[in-house]
Order: structure tokens, then sequence, then C-alpha cells
């Protein structure tokens, strides 16, 4: 079967092998006008075809970052709003009169390794990947380049004053590199759950209060193939993916499946919380089904040990349940949020008897038949074992003195008291070592935020007037 789909002219093969880079992928230039208006900046009307023109830099700057994961990520990067960003700061780099050279945009163009043969540039490769990848023409191409150098220097000229003193970058490797050991408890709410009781009405008029959140989930229905990985997974991403190509050209799975012979199942009515049969329960493929509408054909979706191309038959969306159904959720709920409030209001008192009689940890521990917990070697924002990822524990870690006792510090499995027992300063040796490469690292964040307020301020002179549609 992976040698017949392999033989049809569903994609082309780009030639030369570099440009496999890249997604045969791309919106194509948007129908513009030049009389029509996409908006406004700096007060003065922008042109549906200079938008068009920044969109089509912006993607294409983005194909070159992200290549063939680009599909995947677009909606995430929202490039209609990059397009407008790219012309306010272009607008911006004529304001200060920037521009970019002739030579200055070859060597920018010759760099890009994707335009190399042999570590040379290679005109024809040049020319066929602006085309057919790009989709521009070479002038249109090697003016977003100019655009983009423009912009660079912008950037580099907005944060050209940005400087690191000698206590921010050391501050700055302690914060990343001391590490603590602490000796902690934890007051777990489940342990409160037995002394919380609620009536019949608590839980009604909980449920009343709170009725957009007990709902039945969203159901789907769809056929779909499978792709097994077999013994090549690449073998088998490339026939799904010709598969899901040809199924949406013929809009339908079926007919596919009678061309190649493949068995078109069926899930029956299904939601994210049940397995579905032949395939068990699969967080991607529902999440797949969730995107798509009625007859819609998905991209291929990997999913356990196959590739899998579904058609949505339908879809319902999440129903009201009735008290009934929802009484015992709308209980356990009730029952949660008052054993949270016990647990948080003995962590309190607990703490307040160790900051008013010097009472020690153990002590507490003991009297709240607690065991005290260890960790050892933690950083800031480390995982700790018993308690998770907690931020607010971390920052209760870090913000004590040696031997002293904090919190209660909210966790995933309750609320911690937390003593501070050692902690190890950062080896000077170390620092010094580090420190070159830890200074770029955050002379880079450091400008990376300067920047952002400076063009937010930019952004706001602008007063960007969009006429198009979302």
């Amino acid at each position: 079967m992976l040698k017949s789909l392999r033989n049809k002219k569903l994609m082309q093969v780009i030639m030369w092998g570099l440009v496999v880079i890249f997604a045969a992928w791309g919106m194509g230039s948007m129908a513009t006008s030049r009389k029509s208006i996409a908006g406004t900046i700096f007060h003065k009307s922008v042109s549906a075809q200079e938008y068009s023109k920044s969109y089509n830099a912006v993607l294409n700057r983005a194909k070159m970052m992200y290549g063939d994961k680009l599909p995947k990520l677009e909606k995430l990067l929202d490039l209609k709003n990059q397009a407008w960003d790219r012309l306010i700061l272009l607008a911006e780099g004529k304001k200060k009169r920037l521009k970019a050279t002739n030579k200055e945009v070859i060597e920018k163009i010759a760099s890009f390794p994707f335009f190399q043969q042999n570590d040379q540039f290679d005109t024809r490769l040049y020319n066929y990947i602006v085309a057919n990848v790009f989709q521009s023409a070479p002038h249109d191409f090697e003016e977003s380049v100019r655009g983009d150098i423009i912009i660079e220097k912008l950037i580099n000229s907005s944060t050209g004053r940005v400087t690191l003193t000698e206590n921010e970058i050391k501050d700055a490797y302690r914060v990343e590199n001391e590490l603590a050991d602490v000796s902690f408890i934890l007051i777990n709410p489940d342990d409160y759950k037995q002394q919380i009781s609620v009536t019949e009405a608590e839980i009604r008029a909980f449920y009343d209060q709170n009725k957009d959140s007990f709902l039945k989930p969203a159901t789907m229905d769809a056929s779909y193939l499978k792709i097994p990985f077999g013994e090549n997974k690449e073998d088998a991403q490339f026939a799904a993916d010709e598969i899901s190509v040809e199924s949406k050209k013929k809009k339908s799975l079926k007919k596919i499946a009678d061309e190649y012979g493949l068995e078109l199942k069926e899930t029956g009515n299904f939601s994210m919380n049940s397995a579905i049969p032949d395939i068990g329960l699969s967080y991607p493929f529902t999440l797949a089904a969730l995107k798509l509408e009625n007859n819609q054909i998905s991209d291929a979706v990997e999913a356990g040990d196959a590739f899998y191309i579904m058609q949505l038959r339908s879809k319902a969306p999440p129903t009201p349940l009735s008290f009934d159904e929802a009484r015992k959720e709308a209980k356990d709920m009730l029952l949660d949020k008052g054993a949270e409030s016990m647990a948080e209001a003995n962590a309190i008192e607990a703490l307040s008897k160790i900051s008013a009689k010097s009472v020690s940890l153990e002590d507490i521990a003991k009297e709240q038949n607690q065991e005290i917990k260890t960790a050892k070697q933690i950083a800031r924002g480390s995982y700790v074992k018993e308690v998770g990822l907690s931020e607010e524990f971390s920052e209760t870690v870090f913000s004590l003195s040696l031997g002293k006792i904090g919190g209660p510090a909210k966790t995933q499995k309750g609320y911690a008291i937390i003593r501070l027992d050692t902690l190890q300063p950062v080896e000077e040796e170390k620092f010094l070592k580090e420190k070159e490469s830890f200074s770029e690292k955050l002379m880079s964040e450091k400008r990376k935020e300067h920047f952002q307020q400076w063009f937010a301020q930019v952004k706001k002179k602008a007063n960007l007037q969009s006429k198009l549609a979302s």
C-alpha cells in the first residue's frame, strides 16, 4: 500500500533535497487592491497591498524559523498581528532614517544555508525556493529581507543602551544556581474531609449557583482510517499525509478507502473521557475530532503506534446535567472546598504557634500527627516529589533565613510549613567559569524585555485601526 501511495503524485518532491526543511505549505498572496485600505497606523492609511506584502514577509520568516512544523504552530503565532507589528516597526525605522544597502541585502540572503549548495550560494536554488516555497517574486523577497535588516537595526538602536552591572549578573546567577535543603510538613485537605458535612439544601444551592460547571461532555462520531507504523514510521507518516491530502480533495474518506482497499472504521459516539473501540482512551485522537466540523477530514493524527485520518460524522455540544445527575459531583466539590478551607486554617494556626511560642517544626508535626518530610538540593522552580511543582513553595523556601520557618505554602498536595535547613551558596570558581555565557544570556533577556517595553509605547502611539475582518 505504501508503494502505491508513493507512486501517486499526491505531493511533489522539492528539488535538490535542501528545501525539505520547509513544509510544502503556504497561504499564497492575498487578493488585494491598490485602492482598498487595510487600516491606519500613525494616522496614515495602509493599503491592502502593503498589508499583504507585510503578511507574506512574516509568513516567509515563519517558514524559515519553523519549517514543516509551521502548519501546527500557525494559530499560536498570530501572523496577522505580526504583519501589523512589522508595518509599525518599518514606519518607526523610516522616521529614524534607517536604511539597508543593496550590499547588506545581498550578504544577508547569501548567508541563508537553504540557498547554498556545497557551501556556496546557488542562484538556481535561490530562484526555485523563492518561487515555490516562499511563493514570491525575487524583488518582493529581497525587499522583505531589506525590511528585516531595517527592523534589526531599529531593535539594536532601541536596546543599545541596555547594560548589566556586576551585581546584576551575580544576583541573577545566584537566583538560578542556589540550592537549598528543607524540612517541611504537609497539611493535606483530604485528611479533613470526614470532618465536613453538607446538607441537601447546600448541595442544591451550590448546583444552582454553578450550573455551568455541570455538563455532559461533547460527543463525537467519526469514521477513520488507521495507518500503523509498521517497520518504518517515516513511511507511515508519508502515507498518512498523502491519504489526508487526497481525501480532502475528494471530500470523502470512503472513496480513498475503496481505492486503496483500506478498512474504513467507525468510532460510534465517544467523548473526551470515553474509550474508543479498537483505539482506547486517546486524547490526541479526541482533541483532533473536537476541532472538526461535520464531514471535515483531519490531517494525519499520531496516536499510540499508528497515524489516523478521520472524517467527522456528527458532533453534539456539551449539555447541562440535571440536579440528580450532578448531585454526587456537586457534593464532592462542596466537601473538597470545605476541607481545603479547614486545612488552610489549621496550617495558619500551626504557623502562628511557631511564631508566638517558639514551638519547633517537630512539635507541630507531633501535634498534627504529621511526618516531617525533607527535600535536598532544590533550586528555584524545582519539582519536589512530595509537593509537585509549586511556585509558592519555592518562593517561600528562598525567602527564609537559615533555620527559620515559613508558610503556609499552597501546593498540589496540601499546605506546606517549611524550614530552611541549609543553603548552598554559589561556587565562585563555577561562577567565573560560566560568567561570560551567562552574561550573554542575561543580556539577551534584558534586551528583549527592554524592547518589549519600548515597542509597547511605539505601538500605543501608532494607534492601529485595522479594517480587516478577524
